[in-house]
């Protein structure tokens, strides 16, 4: 049971950074300023690796032989 709350918790926070992941991206075309797209392009590379690492965790979380693929955004 603890194990499948996790799971779900960990899938909550995977949607909700893709979903950050997305506007920034989407921001980030809308910018003109270097320098505001620059920390756009540095938050979102940090937001990739933590991503990654969230990603890394439910898959760990997972029974063994099982693992999810993520789609490239």
């Amino acid at each position: 049971m603890l194990k499948l709350m996790k799971r779900l918790w960990l899938q909550s926070r995977i949607r909700s950074t893709e979903i950050h992941l997305t506007d920034l991206r989407t921001a980030k075309t809308h910018v003109q300023d270097i320098v505001t797209s620059t920390g756009l392009a540095l938050r979102i590379a940090n937001i990739e690796e933590e991503l990654t690492r969230l990603r890394v965790k439910y898959n760990a979380s997972l029974p063994a032989g099982q693992r999810r693929t993520w789609s490239v955004i």
